[in-house]
């Protein structure tokens, strides 16, 4: 940015800092933005509430962007640990996550004063600020939202979009800001917390606890309890991307069996299936893996999971699969408002209901389930328990469900391109670029423009794809889902993502393993011995040592790199990683009922079942930064190598 440019903008130009120390060269003026009250506070049923109006000074700055005038800052008395403010237009309805009508304790209020752990005040220097907006920058316009906040001399952990707060006498609170538009976060060298988002309103819940796992129990209070994963589902889990047929399946099932590796689960990526088509499985290269599936139950005990990708081939005139959902209309759709002649259609698939589609593993293009309308609801479930009946899987594992989309031309328009400059923007500032057109709709009514509920779409599914799980099977199973919002962890497990075989990211799934355990997905782990590159036999050998102690423990790569499961090396000449997962394994599996009664109190009373040493000793501060270890529930502490 231009000096000139930043000053037409209404900022300040400060060039003494060239951009040091994380300090922008041009940033907003904080005595000219923001809002001011119009009147006292008013008394509602729920809390209070005040009308607020933007300053005059204000109407000159972003004048790309025109700020909404009058603005509503509602306060809701949840409980005496839990408060919700919520600013919003004062005089039109904007889009608010529907997600909360799922959540719990939203019809709750604690009208007794005297009970309530905190105070609200605005405008005045409260004893003891827990969302300290006094650093200014609020910004309240259609397609960008600003607010920042005080965090004082604590520990941080953000995202989600939830953070905690250590305080100093070894107390805490959370807060989690409910917004599914695009967004991105900075933090300030105040320190502070500046948020802002693409869309929505400015809706805020924050917990207070008597410590930091006292916080995640009063969160989870309300977005929803981790789900609890069958017994079977804490064994040791086994998968690969390449498996060439089923033959190499049983070779890997075999040689692990010969050493007698601890396994649970085998998997089926999208290498079983018949030209990567969802509910189908290869009858040449994967003849036999129904009775592998049979067998192995049977004998083993195994039990297998398949992968699902939410795209439905649209051009093969004999997948039924597409024909049924087109029949019941349950794709996502084009808004009306763009053109036929900008959607980009391709030249082979029926174009009457307004279908958008797109491409990814299929061999042509594809079709979205909108997973917002009931009846996608009913059609995904029915796929599930049909396809079943081929194969007996026990777990599903959905994947792509960003949604990534290969093919993401879209029209130009201000959701697909907003004019803001944002983190959340690639290099081409589509906001839906390597996804699906931000214009497209979603829901009974098309009331859902996919700008706004992008980061709700593999939540709908896991949701639907949990209940499929329960009717088919009759049992617990579990879902593993790749993508999860607030409240994910009710239906869904997580990996973290496609990592790299390297000591770095043998660290980093500490610290992811640890932080969604605080955003309430406790059933979750690592690629052991990494996805991506090939992994080498030390790293492999320290990562099963670490990998046993993920709550969810898989070993998964890609199809370009070598096999990587314990027993492949003893023919490599390295037993010695073939006997650290064993002997790891093994040490799991004595610990494995101390593990499920974890899961059982995260389900029953919202403890994590990994946690950080700071949520057991909040008041020593050499814990305080400790990420290369870690506790199983209070009482066992796990100290792995990770350089």
């Amino acid at each position: 940015v231009t000096e000139q440019q930043c000053k037409d903008r209404g900022c300040i130009w400060d060039i003494p800092h060239t951009g040091a120390n994380g300090v922008p060269i041009c940033y907003l003026d904080i005595k000219q933005v923001g809002y001011q009250m119009t009147g006292a506070f008013k008394k509602t049923d729920e809390g209070q509430e005040v009308d607020l109006q933007l300053k005059e000074t204000a109407k000159k700055t972003l004048k790309s962007m025109p700020s909404i005038e009058m603005l509503k800052f509602s306060v809701k008395y949840m409980t005496e640990n839990i408060v919700r403010f919520t600013i919003r237009d004062a005089n039109n309805k904007r889009y608010e996550v529907p997600v909360q009508q799922m959540f719990n304790l939203m019809d709750k209020v604690e009208r007794d004063e005297s009970k309530r752990r905190y105070s609200v005040d605005v405008g005045t220097d409260a004893k003891d600020f827990h969302f300290d907006t006094s650093i200014g920058g609020l910004v309240f316009a259609d397609q960008f939202l600003q607010i920042a906040t005080n965090l004082g001399n604590f520990n941080e952990y953000g995202v989600h979009p939830f953070y905690t707060v250590l305080e100093s006498d070894g107390k805490a609170h959370g807060v989690l800001f409910l917004n599914s538009n695009a967004m991105d976060y900075t933090f300030l060298p105040e320190p502070a917390l500046s948020i802002k988002s693409m869309g929505g309103v400015l809706d805020f819940f924050v917990f207070l606890g008597d410590n930091p796992e006292h916080v995640i129990q009063l969160y989870t209070s309300v977005i929803g309890r981790s789900t609890m994963p069958p017994f079977w589902g804490l064994g040791y889990q086994l998968c690969r991307y390449g498996w060439k047929d089923t033959q190499s399946v049983k070779e890997v099932i075999d040689r692990n069996l010969k050493e007698k590796v601890p396994l649970d689960v085998m998997y089926a990526d999208i290498d079983y299936m018949d030209k990567f088509e969802d509910f189908t499985y290869d009858h040449g290269a994967f003849a036999g893996l129904p009775e592998l599936f049979k067998s192995t139950i049977t004998n083993n005990n195994f039990h297998w999971t398949v992968i699902l990708d939410p795209i439905i081939e649209a051009n093969n005139p004999k997948y039924q699969s597409f024909i049924d959902g087109y029949k019941d209309d349950v794709f996502v759709k084009w808004s009306k408002s763009v053109a036929v002649k900008d959607r980009h259609n391709p030249a082979d698939v029926p174009t009457d209901k307004d279908t958008y589609y797109g491409r990814m593993w299929p061999h042509g293009p594809a079709a979205f389930p909108d997973y917002f309308k009931n009846i996608t609801d009913l059609w995904w479930r029915k796929q599930i328990k049909d396809f079943h009946a081929a194969l007996p899987f026990d777990a599903l594992w959905i994947d792509m469900n960003d949604p990534s989309n290969f093919d993401d031309k879209c029209p130009n328009n201000t959701l697909d391109y907003p004019p803001i400059r944002s983190d959340s923007l690639s290099n081409t500032k589509q906001l839906s670029w390597g996804s699906i057109c931000m214009t497209t709709t979603h829901g009974q009514d098309e009331q859902y423009r996919h700008y706004d509920v992008h980061d709700l779409y593999a939540l709908y599914e896991a949701i639907s794809t949990q209940k499929a799980i329960h009717e088919t099977t009759g049992k617990r199973g579990f879902v593993l889902s790749r993508t999860t919002y607030v409240s994910s962890g009710r239906y869904t497990g997580h990996w973290l993502g496609d990592n790299y075989a390297t000591w770095p990211m043998i660290h980093h799934s500490v610290v992811g393993m640890l932080e969604f355990n605080m955003f309430g997905v406790n059933y979750v782990g690592s690629d052991i011995c990494g996805f991506n590159d090939n992994t080498t036999p030390q790293l492999c050998r320290r990562w099963h040592q670490l990998g046993a102690f993920y709550p969810f423990a898989r070993n998964h790569n890609e199809k370009s790199a070598i096999d990587q499961d314990p027993a492949v090396w003893i023919g490599r000449g390295h037993p010695e990683v073939t006997e650290a997962a064993r002997n790891s394994l093994r040490l799991r599996y004595q610990l494995i009922h101390y593990l499920y009664t974890l899961f059982y109190r995260s389900q029953a009373f919202g403890d994590t079942v990994a946690r950080p040493l700071h949520h057991e000793w909040p008041r020593d501060v050499v814990t305080h930064d400790i990420d290369t270890q870690f506790l199983w529930g209070r009482d066992v502490l796990i100290s792995p190598f990770l350089f």
